[in-house]
């Protein structure tokens, strides 16, 4: 597989470049086990480029989904287990609904920035309003 080599022109494509590469070594830390941890690593990384991140905060909060969202389902088969007590199978199954509820809301946030960025190309003039920022 051959990479597309490109130099970056500005200084936020360089800052987004070196967020990237330190989001990808990231997720090989949190993903450094066997086959299947390898196996996963490769698919949160494909599920990161998949959002199609178009600056830093668009990548932070594709980072921010991935990995609420394997931490989320992670707790599913911890709570799962036989062998394990009442009270750790109800903490694990709360720990993933409030990871899967940051998840909803990150999801939002996302889906709003990218909403309100559309608009302000259809109207320039218009003043881009973020979630709790006011220009």
């Amino acid at each position: 597989m051959s990479k597309k080599l490109s130099i970056p022109l500005t200084i936020a494509e360089i800052e987004f470049e070196a967020l990237h590469a330190r989001f990808v070594d990231q997720l090989s830390n949190v993903f450094s086990g066997g086959q299947h941890d390898e196996d996963q690593r490769d698919k949160a990384i494909s599920a990161l480029a998949a959002f199609g991140p178009r600056d830093i905060v668009e990548l932070n909060f594709a980072a921010q989904l991935v990995l609420l969202s394997h931490c989320g389902m992670d707790c599913f088969p911890r709570a799962c287990r036989v062998d394990e007590k009442p009270a750790v199978r109800d903490m694990e199954l709360r720990n993933s609904e409030k990871l899967l509820d940051r998840y909803e809301r990150v999801l939002e946030a996302f889906e709003k920035r990218r909403r309100l960025l559309e608009m302000k190309k259809v109207a320039p003039n218009l003043p881009l309003v973020l979630i709790g920022h006011r220009s």
